[in-house]
């Protein structure tokens, strides 16, 4: 996980970037987004932004006041990209009545753990939007994690317990059940609308819009925000780069029904031969990340049944994997 994350936003006449902070297992900082935003729309663009050139002033960003769009499909904002942080920023807009779109290429949301881990920023956010008492339904507070030698030995744990901004400091989620949560929390804003299976095409700007090219269908609007993951489509139609670095190792993630360990928090089991991760979730689901050697990988990484087994080497048993209930 590279040290920050970008939402890329799209402002007519000129682009702007906003890199946003992450925690240390990559949760975006959506109240920094939040602000962000906001303070984009501010008479000078002065705080948290970088430009390239000069962009037009414009006026404070009222609560319930809209763009001046008779046009279907103009909008004030078009969000790309369905997952936490792209529903996270539509509920942020629909709360302040900004004519939003938010278009994602996949027919629904995620319906598979991806994201594991938010911190109590989140929490924060979610509390602003109203629906943190639904959110926490499925969240594990003060999540552990250890690391441990071969030898069974704790070599270090990390066992947050203080609440300096009312919430827990790490915290394990179910991502498509929290996702779920985000998504019905737009169902209180007639401002916000969503489209499935809406892929872009192609990003371009005018001199009056931001204007988003999908198949069949252009779309424009003040802002285009790319919320669309690592291999952002908005970002590379912007021509900005996704800098910074990241360990080379490669890791297969495979995720499990019915906790078949039981333990409680997380844990890095530090094997010199293959180390790997185990991390209880929510609602019973059991995370497990195994490195993958290079002579491993062929096309892509094999994940057959004979190659998980080995992979499982010392923690279950060929009766015990046969039971697995893989997601």
């Amino acid at each position: 996980m590279p040290p920050s994350a970008s939402v890329h936003i799209l402002n007519t006449p000129v682009a702007y970037l906003c890199t946003l902070r992450t925690n240390a297992i990559g949760s975006v900082d959506t109240w920094y987004l939040h602000r962000c935003y906001l303070e984009n729309t501010r008479a000078d663009f002065r705080h948290r932004t970088r430009s390239t050139a000069a962009g037009p002033k414009m006026a404070p960003l009222k609560e319930g006041v809209l763009m001046d769009n008779s046009a279907p499909d103009n909008w004030d904002v078009i969000i790309v990209g369905a997952g936490p942080t792209g529903l996270t920023l539509a509920n942020i807009l629909g709360r302040y009545g900004v004519k939003t779109l938010l278009v994602e290429q996949l027919a629904d949301i995620i319906a598979y753990p991806r994201g594991v881990g938010m911190d109590d920023e989140a929490l924060r956010t979610f509390q602003s939007l109203g629906i943190v008492d639904k959110i926490i339904e499925h969240t594990t507070p003060f999540h552990w994690m250890r690391f441990i030698w071969p030898s069974g030995r704790v070599m270090a744990s990390m066992e947050p317990q203080a609440k300096p901004y009312g919430w827990s400091r790490r915290n394990a989620f179910n991502q498509p059940l929290v996702d779920r949560v985000l998504y019905t929390g737009l169902d209180r804003y007639p401002s916000v609308e969503v489209r499935f299976e809406t892929r872009l095409v192609s990003v371009r700007q005018d001199d009056n819009n931001a204007i988003a090219s999908a198949e069949h269908i252009e779309l424009k609007a003040r802002y285009i925000v790319g919320t669309d993951g690592g291999r952002s489509e908005v970002r590379a139609h912007m021509g900005v780069t996704f800098d910074g670095k990241t360990a080379p190792d490669k890791f297969v993630v495979v995720d499990i029904r019915n906790d078949p360990i039981g333990r409680p928090n997380g844990e890095f089991h530090l094997d010199p031969h293959r180390p790997y991760v185990s991390i209880a979730l929510p609602g019973g689901i059991r995370r497990l990340e195994f490195s993958v050697n290079d002579d491993e990988i062929s096309n892509e990484i094999d994940v057959a049944d004979d190659a998980l087994k080995k992979k499982y080497e010392g923690i279950f048993s060929d009766s015990e994997f046969n039971r697995l209930d893989h997601i």
